[in-house]
């Protein structure tokens, strides 16, 4: 689904087309939407992730809410508190 036609529904106020959409995202479904950044904005987030990617240290943070934290790089002294 392209961010346009999304626009369009929205505005015609289509409601059942909405109250699917909502529910798709309610039950996590996928809900892809295509062309909503320009080709610059697509290259400055990118940018901006590696960079903080790079720049940042790895981080273990227990679960809030079971939302858990993903972003961890395990490299030889890390793996170290891992093993058995």
């Amino acid at each position: 689904m392209t961010f346009e036609s999304l626009r369009e529904i929205v505005k015609s106020k289509a409601l059942k087309v909405i109250s699917e959409l909502i529910e798709s995202i309610v039950h996590r479904k996928i809900l892809s939407l295509k062309n909503t950044f320009s080709t610059e904005e697509t290259g400055a987030i990118k940018s901006k992730t590696k960079t903080f990617r790079t720049q940042s240290q790895s981080a273990f943070c227990k679960m809030i809410y079971v939302c858990p934290n993903f972003y961890r790089i395990i490299d030889e002294e890390t793996s170290r508190k891992f093993k058995v």
